[in-house]
């Protein structure tokens, strides 16, 4: 073989040797620049450059996060070439720590090898995010190695995904974990989720989400001093939870989805900053209570619908600046105006589906209250009215808004489509604000069949 240069190339040169002499320029810059280009890419794309050379496989073993993930195996000689593939990668970085690890497994797996690659992340490369995701159809028993996360001094991100039982001690220690992700996981005991949290005491944000059925949760008790940030999704068609204890005075960011039975929340007042729910079933006051501190605050049809004839039982919401509202399950507009009166200082409101159930309550006629909410008539800036359908009292509710909202700024309406003659009748609506803006944003439909 003969080269520009005019050098004969024996075929007893090694790898390395013919990438050297077929480096581009881009392979030509250092090794410290090759990684910071490589660490500007998503993972996915970085990994990627492995087959380019075997520089640029040692250039990948050296990233900060490193990313593997197992393709389908029909054998388990097929999987332990790929925990080779992960343990060789290691063996080229040596001790440098890692700051992110994920690795994903297939069907067949190998957990033995599995169970030692965990060891081994613990133990000698200072990982600071951990993510473990195995198969969804298999129930397999993982050997966390407890003991040695008890000096783990770096963890500071968990995320463990598929069906796999999670067996917790209860002398368990995650000294420095700040973050938790638990997704779909089979819990041995109900014990077992509550020994990992109260084995975490600097844990600030913990997402729970319950997508499967059968994971032998049914008290879900979350105890922890520290906690910021607390997501649950507890899925009604997979979720059976009868008991939600949360014992969390710090909380200020809430994510509740799901059906529960019997719940207690232990938050101190004035401490959520932001919450979304969707609660399929009764609310308590104890719960009203602790979201009546948001700034911030999203509530869902399933949820409204639950709400519903409690207005003038809510609390006050003195902080709240920001309320998404599903509005379908509202079919009394003076409800709402009820719970915007009780909201002083908001100053932005997004409206999401149809204003009421109009298919049940076609004879009913609202006449709006001569006196507006304070929040319309002194704060409001921003509203936002997603997926209007064109019923009259929706019309009527736009006419009534833009007139009572003194300082508005701008109304945003998404629709399907906008009929002309609506279009001009929405912006002939007398306006509370001279500041105010309208925007109509027409979304096509596929089928064609909706019109406004």
């Amino acid at each position: 073989m003969l080269l520009r240069s005019g050098k004969k190339l024996s075929h007893k040169n090694s790898c390395a040797d013919i990438d050297e002499i077929n480096e581009d320029v881009i392979t030509r810059l250092p090794v410290d620049v090759l990684k910071k280009i490589l660490c500007l890419l998503p993972e996915s794309e970085a990994n990627r450059t492995r087959i380019l050379s075997y520089k640029w496989t040692e250039i990948c073993a050296f990233l900060p996060n490193l990313r593997f993930v197992m393709p389908s195996c029909v054998s388990i000689q097929q999987a332990n070439k790929f925990h080779s593939f992960v343990d060789a990668t290691l063996a080229i970085r040596g001790t440098e720590p890692i700051k992110r690890f994920s690795i994903s497994y297939s069907k067949i797996c190998n957990y033995r090898r599995a169970d030692a690659l965990l060891c081994t992340l613990v133990s000698q490369y200072k990982v600071q995010e951990i993510e473990l995701m195995f198969p969804d159809d298999h129930r397999k028993r993982i050997r966390f190695c407890w003991p040695l996360f008890k000096t783990c001094e770096t963890l500071v991100a968990l995320t463990l995904k598929g069906k796999f039982v999670l067996d917790v001690p209860g002398d368990v220690l995650f000294p420095c974990l700040k973050k938790i992700d638990l997704v779909s996981i089979v819990y041995s005991c109900d014990k077992s989720l509550t020994n990992l949290i109260s084995g975490c005491p600097e844990l600030e944000e913990l997402n729970v989400e319950r997508l499967i059925r059968d994971d032998n949760l049914e008290i879900f008790k979350v105890s922890s001093p520290f906690l910021k940030r607390l997501g649950m999704n507890f899925s009604q068609e997979t979720s059976r939870v009868l008991v939600v204890d949360i014992d969390a005075p710090k909380i200020e960011y809430l994510d509740i989805i799901g059906q529960m039975y019997r719940y207690k929340f232990s938050i101190e007042p004035l401490c959520i900053i932001e919450a979304h729910v969707t609660i399929d079933g009764s609310i308590s006051k104890e719960l009203l209570s602790c979201l009546s501190s948001a700034k911030m605050l999203a509530l869902t049809n399933e949820t409204i619908w639950n709400l519903t004839g409690r207005a003038y039982n809510l609390p006050v919401f003195p902080n709240l600046v920001k309320l998404e509202i599903g509005m379908d399950s509202i079919w009394d507009t003076n409800w709402l105006l009820s719970l915007l009166n009780n909201m002083p200082i908001l100053e932005h409101i997004t409206l999401s589906e149809r204003l009421r159930s109009h298919y049940i309550y076609r004879n009913y006629d609202w006449k709006p209250p001569v006196e507006a909410p304070d929040c319309l008539r002194l704060n409001m800036k921003e509203i936002l009215i997603n997926n209007e359908t064109g019923t009259h009292e929706e019309f009527i509710f736009i006419k009534y808004l833009l007139k009572h909202s003194n300082n508005l700024e701008k109304l945003t309406i998404n629709a399907d489509r906008f009929h002309p003659k609506r279009v001009e009748k929405i912006l002939s609506f007398p306006r509370g604000s001279s500041l105010c803006q309208i925007h109509l944003n027409s979304l096509q439909d596929p089928d064609g069949s909706s019109h406004i």
